[in-house]
């Protein structure tokens, strides 16, 4: 439930109203700005510290990190307005984001595509790389604390940790109130130094969660199964941890049946128990994931306008009536089709393109050897044509021929052979 207050601070500049979250070390105001009218959030430790001993180190150490989130400027981050102490409270400043989460989105639209879940996680890995740099750590990323703007994809990460180990002896407190599935197993020890290997786990299990629909299995409960059956020879490198992974990869196939395999290795990779094996850096873990990912099945669909609503029914769920067409019809519209004349043209580039190999290399010797051909065949016989028969030895294609005197041949053309005809005295018979 919330609640109200009327609590006017910082010289009357911001209005508290409404407490949105509240825990041990610190609460938190949903609050107006009075001179520019728009809405804030400030952050601020609880009642709870102000009876500490060390109050004022909490105080100081409180004031410290918010001048160092406010110097981290980034598309994809909270932005830090404004830091002060007012009335012996530290207060912190921040934008307010309206719009859904990314838990909300996820379970209004259930079909969430492969490339707007990474689309997602790629804008709060980049802010995640700002805070690193600047040797900072979210240690609060999940989808509820990731706020998609309204009427865009663009991704807002709020609500970081800035009071996490603020007071040593309460981190058990802190610890109690981790998020199930996507806070580290470091994260549950009482003495740890977190790294950037913290967030990649968060992000990774932000990534399950898109993809699926549910956190991955706690890692706390991943810690008390691997320590059931951890041979104390061998530790995490055993086959246990092997197992471990396998039991992750077979619950996420079993609620994504249709995931792209980079994805799901990327995914176990930044879930590894063990911090050191992990990518050690956001980017690192980034390019384990495809450019381009996209589901194998056509039944998971994403909006990729910001004009329409994640939450819009998928079109093919509408009846569309059957129409039968004609076979003529079918081809003539698939000739005169565009995708037709693509198709034509495609086979006159690869006729050509035939041409400049080597078979292409045997028909042109072939095509000239017939060119040649012909040509000779059109000269020779114009050459006859050209030149008059009738003027014997005129040219070497009507040479003068010459012939036996007529007077020597026999009178008769067939001359009359009868059996009582004498053999020609040249045969003799044998």
């Amino acid at each position: 439930m919330y609640s109200k207050t009327e609590a006017v601070i910082q010289n009357s500049k911001y209005v508290l109203s409404t407490v949105l979250g509240q825990g041990i070390i610190d609460i938190t105001y949903q609050a107006t700005d009075i001179e520019s009218g728009q809405q804030v959030l400030i952050k601020t430790l609880s009642d709870n510290l102000r009876q500490h001993a060390h109050f004022d180190q909490f105080k100081q150490k409180f004031l410290l990190r918010a001048k160092r989130f406010a110097s981290c400027q980034h598309p994809n981050l909270v932005r830090v307005l404004d830091s002060f102490e007012d009335a012996e409270r530290p207060y912190l400043v921040m934008d307010y984001v309206p719009g859904q989460t990314l838990a909300e989105i996820r379970q209004e639209n259930p079909s969430l595509s492969h490339s707007q879940a990474i689309h997602y996680v790629r804008q709060v890995g980049a802010a995640l790389s700002l805070l690193h740099q600047n040797g900072l750590l979210h240690r609060n990323v999940r989808p509820q604390t990731i706020i998609r703007c309204p009427g865009s994809h663009k991704v807002i990460l709020s609500d970081f940790h800035i009071n996490w180990g603020l007071a040593p002896n309460l981190i058990q407190s802190q610890i109690s109130s981790l998020a199930a599935g996507y806070a580290p197993p470091e994260q549950y020890l009482p003495q740890t130094h977190d790294t950037a290997a913290t967030d990649i786990y968060a992000l990774s299990a932000t990534l399950y969660f898109l993809l699926t629909g549910q956190p991955p299995v706690a890692a706390s409960v991943r810690e008390s199964l691997l320590r059931q059956n951890l041979s104390p020879d061998n530790g995490y490198a055993s086959q246990n941890a092997l197992r471990d992974r396998r039991l992750l990869l077979d619950e996420l196939r079993q609620c994504q049946s249709q995931i792209n395999p980079a994805i799901a290795q990327a995914i176990l990779h930044g879930l590894e128990m063990v911090p050191e094996q992990r990518p050690q850096t956001v980017g690192a873990w980034l390019a384990l994931l495809p450019r381009q990912a996209r589901p194998q099945s056509t039944t998971a669909q994403s909006v990729h306008s910001p004009k329409v609503k994640d939450t819009k029914p998928p079109e093919s769920s509408q009846a569309t009536p059957t129409v039968k067409v004609t076979h003529a019809a079918t081809k003539k519209k698939r000739d005169q089709s565009p995708i037709r004349s693509q198709k034509l043209g495609s086979k006159k580039l690869a006729l050509l393109a035939s041409f400049t190999s080597k078979q292409g290399r045997l028909w042109r010797s072939l095509m000239l050897t017939a060119a040649l051909a012909a040509a000779a065949g059109v000269g020779f016989g114009s050459a006859i044509r050209w030149n008059s028969p009738s003027e014997p030895g005129s040219t070497f294609l009507h040479t003068e021929q010459s012939f036996p005197p007529r007077q020597d041949w026999p009178v008769s053309d067939t001359p009359d052979l009868t059996v009582s005809d004498p053999l020609p005295s040249d045969t003799t018979t044998r």
